[in-house]
C-alpha cells in the first residue's frame, strides 16, 4: 500500500486482503455520493432561489438551464433543500478525503454543520443589525453592503441541521 496521508491511500495488487482497502473503498463511496449530491444542490439552487444577475443564474442562464427568477421552477423541491444538501455534500467530501479515523468522523460533519449555520444567521435581521452597531460602537465607516446579501429562513437552519445528520449516520454506515 502506498500511503499517502488522507484517506486514499493507494491499494497494491498484492494487497487484497489489507485491512485498508475497506477503508479506501469507504472513502470512494463517499466522495462520489459527496460530489453528486453537490452536483444536485446545485441544480436544485439554480431551479429555486430567485439570484437575478448572479452568478449562478448567469452560468446556468448561459448554459441553457431555465433558473428559479423568482418562481419556483420545480415546485416539489423547497428552496431550503440545498442548505442541508450543502452540508451533506462537503462533510462527506471532506472525511473522504481528509480521515479514516473514527474519532474524527463526526469532526467534519460538526465543521460543515457549524460554517452553513454561521452563513445562514448572518442573513438574519438580528446579525445586520449587530453588524451596524459594531461598526458604530468601533466608529468604523458603514460598509455599504452587508456582509451577506440573502434571505433568512428558519427552515435552511434546519435543513443545515438535518443534513449533518444524515452525513453523520451516512459516514458511520460506510466507515464501520
Amino acid at each position: 500500500m502506498i500511503k499517502f496521508g488522507f484517506a486514499m491511500d493507494i491499494i497494491l495488487p498484492g494487497d487484497s486482503n489489507h485491512p485498508a482497502k475497506q477503508g479506501a473503498l469507504a472513502s470512494t463511496l463517499l466522495l462520489i455520493i459527496g460530489l453528486a449530491s453537490l452536483l444536485f444542490g446545485f441544480l436544485v439552487y439554480i431551479y429555486t432561489r430567485k439570484c437575478a444577475g448572479c452568478g449562478v443564474e448567469l452560468i446556468a442562464g448561459g448554459l441553457g438551464f431555465p433558473t428559479g427568477s423568482g418562481h419556483m421552477a420545480i415546485p416539489r423541491l423547497p428552496g431550503w433543500l440545498p442548505s442541508g444538501i450543502h452540508v451533506f455534500g462537503f462533510a462527506l467530501i471532506t472525511n473522504a478525503l481528509l480521515t479514516t479515523e473514527d474519532e474524527l468522523k463526526g469532526f467534519c460533519v460538526l465543521v460543515w454543520t457549524f460554517i452553513n449555520l454561521l452563513f445562514e444567521l448572518m442573513q438574519s435581521d438580528l446579525a445586520y443589525q449587530a453588524w451596524v452597531e459594531v461598526n458604530r460602537a468601533l466608529s468604523l465607516e458603514m460598509v455599504s453592503h452587508w456582509p451577506m446579501g440573502g434571505t433568512f429562513c428558519p427552515f435552511d437552519l434546519a435543513s443545515a441541521g438535518a443534513g449533518g445528520a444524515v452525513a453523520y449516520m451516512t459516514i458511520s454506515l460506510l466507515r464501520r
